[in-house]
């Protein structure tokens, strides 16, 4: 064997390790969603303007460091209208006649935020309603069991517009910094984490600011407009109430434990030689109604006396349900679900509210009974019509 051979042997056989598995962009969400309650309460933490300011400051500072002469290049967050706090920030990089050495970053960001489009675009919801974050048992001062619910309203989207600017009289530095720049946003988007709250930035936009003419001093100057998806959570969209549990308890028989009850009617053929695919004639229609008492259980089984086709369903005051046939799920589509005579139907809802009733509705058609369109239009009250067949379940 060659030594080829042996090369070409060894990477077949080579293994590759991912010491850095990359997170889908869904596995990614839930990550950051895990995030924003980590080391917290039910509620996420708050989070400000000032909150947001100083998460962009620290980005800034970290993700677009640039050392030059072995030197970081100082970043200057300018929030302030006042002049003096302004200076006071400066004074430091002052030279000995007083004016501002080269070399450094600005931050601003305009005072006038705009209405947010972290939710892509959609308005936030016109109510004051305050969804449940989490639901604990515990007791109240009189020693009674009451579940404490914490609610927080919907934040408040912003958006802020952040001006980046590099001031420098080398510029190899610009380079430098605007490869920086477009290499963070690469992905279209960059985040920052106030109060580990994920929020998105796009870069807008990129203006030359440069003067060459300022005391024979050449100077470069370039600005880059960051727009920062935002929004707003105070310690009012929080809210904790305390309720009592209630026992709801039914009086008057083995509710529980009844039957149900299934009344079928039969209605004699009118024509009985149809055609094929003539659409002069139909299947009878059938309809079953299972209907659930505030008081009854959440299950309900009962054997079809007939052959019926299920081929829709609906449902009021039900969250969820499972419908089975002999023991087996079955699925309703508009192809239908074969049902035989003697099937046992089992159904099993979870409510939306305990208190109320609900009522489940299974529709379809007879396979063995076939109308006539024409004999619709009947001319006494005594004839025959043609009419659905209702099945009821109590």
């Amino acid at each position: 064997m060659s030594l080829t051979d042996n090369m070409l042997k060894k990477r077949l056989n080579k293994n590759t390790l991912y010491l850095n598995p990359v997170q889908d962009p869904i596995e990614r969400r839930l990550a950051y969603v895990k995030e924003i309650l980590k080391d917290s309460t039910f509620f996420p933490k708050t989070v400000k303007y000032r909150d947001i300011d100083e998460a962009f400051v620290e980005w800034v500072e970290e993700e677009l460091k640039i050392v030059y002469e072995n030197e970081v290049l100082p970043s200057y967050a300018l929030f302030s209208n006042q002049r003096y706090s302004e200076y006071m920030q400066m004074w430091e990089t002052m030279d000995d006649n007083n004016n501002l050495k080269m070399n450094f970053k600005v931050i601003t960001r305009e005072n006038n935020p705009k209405e947010g489009n972290i939710y892509s675009g959609s308005g936030i919801i016109p109510t004051a309603t305050k969804y449940l974050m989490n639901r604990v048992e515990a007791l109240n001062d009189q020693g009674k069991m009451c579940v404490v619910e914490y609610r927080m309203a919907q934040p408040m989207a912003v958006d802020l517009t952040y001006k980046v600017t590099i001031i420098t009289n080398k510029y190899e530095l610009l380079n430098e910094f605007n490869m920086m720049i477009h290499d963070k946003f690469s992905s279209l988007h960059a985040y920052i984490f106030p109060n580990d709250h994920p929020m998105p930035m796009k870069l807008k936009n990129i203006s030359d600011e440069s003067d060459y003419t300022v005391d024979d001093r050449q100077y470069f100057a370039q600005t880059y407009d960051i727009l920062l998806m935002a929004y707003i959570i105070t310690e009012k969209d929080f809210d904790i109430e305390m309720k009592p549990i209630v026992s709801l308890h039914c009086i008057g028989g083995d509710i529980m434990k009844r039957k149900p009850q299934v009344e079928i009617e039969e209605f004699e053929l009118i024509n009985s030689c149809p055609v094929e695919n003539d659409p002069r004639y139909y299947n009878q229609p059938m309809k079953i109604t299972v209907s659930f008492d505030k008081c009854d259980d959440f299950e309900c089984e009962f054997t079809m006396d007939c052959n019926m086709v299920f081929n829709k369903i609906s449902y009021e005051n039900i969250k969820t349900f499972s419908l089975k046939r002999n023991g087996e799920v079955i699925y309703i589509n508009e192809e239908g679900v074969n049902i035989k005579e003697n099937d046992v139907i089992t159904l099993k809802i979870k409510k939306v509210s305990r208190i109320k009733s609900s009522t489940f509705y299974i529709e379809g058609y007879s396979p063995n009974v076939i109308y006539d369109r024409k004999a619709e239009n009947t001319e006494s009250e005594l004839d025959y019509k043609n009419l659905p067949q209702e099945i009821e379940v109590e």
